[in-house]
């Protein structure tokens, strides 16, 4: 009896040990995460860049007990690889996620003058070892670089994944009333950028005009804060604790708008120019034929058309890279082509080559590049264009359309001679 209390005592004495360790190991994991506090911190959209303009995100770790304080971006990229800017068109271009101490990152934004956001983040100490284990792994030398794609994989699109795998749920609001396409959201922030909301309307296609899921539009920072801001759990607790302002941008200059800032007003006014330019050529030719003003007149005309002609062959030919040749998204089918294509070289070419065998090539060209153009304005003016196209594509498709038409009246002017 006395050998089975002894036994009992020690069995208890085991079981009251074994508690005790499993409980301290697990009371250290514990405080070890307790001690995080894990921050998604927002640039706000600065300068008039276009890798700028729309913000930036960033994961903050801030080990309070150890006071380690540490910045994971995966917007590092280098302008020292070989090729960039083809690189980058082609969608090929590699960014990496980095790390760095919390106070170099605010230190590099404090000198570009930034207004900086934090969100700190509610997580349970199970869910912060496991986005650190995720960092760490992701921190590995085959595993930080990725293919940068603006709208499918960028630095804002990683911090979203991580996140949902983190909370074990989707960055996803319910509300799918109110859907925007990706040329609405990119004119949100490029608006007061004229000359950039066109240039980026030529390069983007059809497919950025068809409406998009919330979680898709979280490839802007921005967006992404707005979500994470509103998400709560099933338990209701939001998944933010608290946001803090932690840098102001005290010197925000006023964009003032501009003639010279509206490519629509210059299209105008080179329409214009042109228009001037054809009515002195065919004043000069009535009343002064074959005299040295006459000439000179027609030179400097022909000249202009000719750059006309070679400006849109050239912004053609970047557009037709994209569509065949890219990897990014919204860039495979572009309507654009219809107006600036690489066959304006043909008129380009044309200006130059006295072939008569040749004529015949470029008077069939104009022919078909007139009624294209005027299909394609009926077509932006009726709205049955798959994609909408800017505006001030109008007065260049016009140009275009009056060299294409003097051109050919000069030619049937001068077969009737």
């Amino acid at each position: 009896m006395e050998i089975d209390l002894r036994f009992k005592i020690k069995k208890v004495r085991y079981f009251i040990f074994f508690l005790l360790c499993v409980s301290t190991l697990y009371t250290s994991k514990a405080s070890k995460t307790d001690d995080l506090q894990v921050s998604l911190l927002t640039v706000m959209p600065y300068s008039n860049k276009v890798y700028t303009i729309y913000g930036h995100s960033v994961l903050r770790i801030h080990n309070l007990k150890q006071n380690t304080d540490i910045v994971f971006n995966w917007g590092t990229f280098g302008f020292d690889t070989r090729y960039f800017l083809y690189h980058f068109l082609k969608g090929e271009i590699s960014y990496s996620l980095s790390k760095t101490d919390y106070y170099q990152f605010l230190q590099c934004y404090d000198l570009l003058k930034t207004t900086i956001i934090e969100q700190i983040l509610y997580l349970s100490p199970e869910s912060k070892e496991y986005l650190l284990q995720m960092l760490s792994v992701n921190l590995h030398p085959k595993n930080r670089a990725y293919h940068y794609n603006f709208l499918k994989d960028n630095c804002t699109t990683h911090i979203r994944n991580s996140i949902e795998k983190t909370i074990g749920a989707p960055l996803d609001i319910a509300d799918n009333t109110h859907l925007k396409t990706i040329r609405q959201l990119i004119h949100s922030y490029t608006y007061p950028y004229p000359w950039m909301t066109f240039g980026i309307d030529l390069l983007v296609g059809s497919e950025a005009d068809k409406p998009i899921r919330k979680r898709e539009s979280l490839f802007l920072p921005m967006q992404l804060k707005k979500v994470v801001d509103n998400f709560t759990y099933n338990s209701g607790d939001s998944l933010v604790v608290s946001s803090l302002l932690i840098s102001q941008s005290n010197d925000r200059k006023n964009i003032r708008s501009s003639f010279w800032h509206s490519p629509i007003q210059i299209g105008w006014l080179i329409l214009c120019i042109y228009g001037t330019m054809i009515s002195a050529t065919t004043i000069g030719i009535c009343k002064y034929q074959k005299s040295r003003i006459a000439s000179d007149i027609f030179r400097i005309t022909k000249v202009c058309f000719a750059f006309l002609f070679l400006s849109a062959a050239g912004v053609g030919s970047l557009i037709l890279f994209l569509v065949l040749f890219s990897y990014h998204p919204c860039t495979s089918s572009n309507w654009n082509l219809f107006w600036v294509h690489p066959f304006h070289f043909i008129a380009f070419i044309g200006f130059f080559v006295k072939k008569p065998s040749y004529w015949k090539t470029i008077y069939l060209y104009h022919w078909f590049n007139l009624v294209l153009l005027f299909a394609l304005l009926l077509g932006l003016r009726k709205s049955w264009l798959p994609q909408n196209l800017n505006p001030a594509i109008v007065p260049y498709a016009l140009c275009l359309m009056l060299a294409s038409l003097s051109y050919l009246i000069y030619k049937y002017k001068k077969m009737l001679k």
